[in-house]
């Protein structure tokens, strides 16, 4: 592990015998002191011993790049920058992403503190905490492989350098970090649904459905009221045309049909999940045993 680990930092500590003193902005002089303090002790503040590879770029983009200079802190505390890209991380639950993933309770903290070494590890967990952003919103946090061995190929990753670069030169982190997302229309439409059922969830969530026999066209139950409220949310029922009451009508037909329709089941199929619990439904009858209500917790 040992020996791993000095390959690993052989080429940085060659790097950094190369470059010797460096100059530095008024501004920066300190907090770029205390980088290249914490850069020559070789203190793994940027992760553990699997990332080691993440921490030997990023030294030497502050070490031979920029001269020790920071991206995100000046002397006289956190840039602008480092604000908006605290606010980026604290929005990424609207990408799907889970914010606490990007250290934000420690960033919150730290963004008060003043001394030059405080203001050099929030630069470098700033940067440690935008590499981990920016290549989760650009390749996803699970990995194709994971979800089915059918999809078991290698996402193209960004580099640490490459991701850390383009913030430097971004005048506006957000919009750089719209040119980190994909730009497929099948991803703006998960966003879409992930922005719909979180909606629905803030206001009360699928209403519950009692079980019971099988309902057929033309039946009337009380559990039609529900069922018509649960596809109006899905959107699969148009409101305007929904005469609303307890009667399985043609409308409500139609709107089995396409919610059938949406979710790739053909016209008689049992089921739309493999779930045990909730409600089917089929393009005859409605059948209580697994058309489950879509939870929050899935986004």
């Amino acid at each position: 592990m040992f020996f791993a680990r000095l390959v690993a930092y052989l080429p940085l500590f060659i790097l950094l015998w190369a470059v010797g003193p460096q100059v530095h902005a008024a501004e920066n002089e300190k907090v770029a002191a205390e980088l290249h303090a914490i850069i020559d002790s070789g203190e793994p503040v940027m992760g553990n011993q699997q990332s080691d590879d993440r921490i030997v770029e990023v030294y030497v983009f502050y070490a031979a790049d920029r001269n020790y200079k920071p991206l995100w802190v000046r002397d006289d505390g956190p840039k602008t920058k480092a604000r908006d890209v605290l606010k980026v991380f604290q929005d990424a639950g609207k990408l799907g992403l889970n914010p606490a993933n990007y250290r934000i309770a420690q960033i919150e903290r730290m963004m008060e503190l003043k001394t030059p070494r405080e203001l050099a590890e929030l630069e470098l967990l700033l940067t440690r905490s935008f590499i981990d952003f920016g290549r989760d919103i650009n390749r996803g946090v699970v990995q194709p492989s994971d979800a089915s061995l059918e999809n078991a190929i290698t996402a193209k990753e960004l580099g640490a350098l490459t991701l850390i670069d383009g913030a430097e030169n971004a005048h506006n982190i957000a919009d750089y970090v719209r040119t980190l997302e994909p730009q497929s229309p099948e991803y703006q439409r998960l966003r879409g649904a992930l922005a719909t059922y979180r909606a629905i969830a803030a206001k009360g969530g699928f209403p519950a459905i009692a079980g019971g026999p099988a309902l057929k066209p033309g039946m009337h139950d009380k559990r039609i009221v529900a069922i018509r409220e649960y596809l109006r949310l899905t959107g699969d029922l148009n409101p305007d045309a929904d005469k609303g009451g307890d009667l399985y009508d043609t409308d409500l037909i139609a709107a089995v049909k396409w919610f059938q329709y949406r979710h790739g089941l053909t016209e008689g199929s049992n089921s739309i999940s493999s779930a045990a619990d909730g409600w089917t439904m089929i393009s005859g009858p409605i059948t209580s045993s697994s058309m489950s209500p879509i939870r929050s917790s899935r986004w």
